[in-house]
């Protein structure tokens, strides 16, 4: 049972690790945006004219969303990388992956666990499994 608890774990990790990066990249290219409008927005008040400042040109961003001149590219708070670890992330991803490396550890024979423990471990890891599935089926 040691190969099906370490593929979870390692499928349960690089998911993690995946759905963080594309987390900070999406943050990351907000912010850009964002910093690409203050430094137009600080450009064009040094060149103000009255005529200038009554029209609003729309323009395309690197996202492909057309953003009116005045207003700022505010999305960069939304994803930024403390808004991952979310509760529901850390009730649920978290401790699971917690009791499965418990119990992939468990089956080395070094440590010295017994095969009740194992055994209670891999109950456990069920069991969170379980609530973990039930969660997202909003059961």
């Amino acid at each position: 049972p040691w190969c099906i608890v370490a593929a979870g774990l390692l499928r349960d990790m690089f998911n993690m690790m995946w759905w963080y990066w594309a987390h900070y990249q999406k943050d990351q290219d907000h912010w850009n945006d964002f910093e690409e409008w203050t430094k137009r927005s600080a450009m064009a008040d040094l060149e103000a004219t009255p005529q200038s400042q009554q029209s609003r040109a729309v323009r395309r961003n690197s996202s492909g969303l057309f953003l009116e001149e005045g207003r700022p590219p505010r999305l960069h708070a939304l994803w930024r990388p403390r808004a991952f670890w979310t509760v529901a992330l850390l009730t649920t991803e978290l401790p699971l992956l917690a009791v499965k490396l418990v119990c992939l550890c468990s089956f080395v024979e070094a440590f010295g666990f017994t095969k009740g423990f194992q055994r209670s471990l891999l109950t456990t890891s069920s069991f969170l499994q379980c609530l973990k599935l039930m969660y997202t089926l909003r059961l």
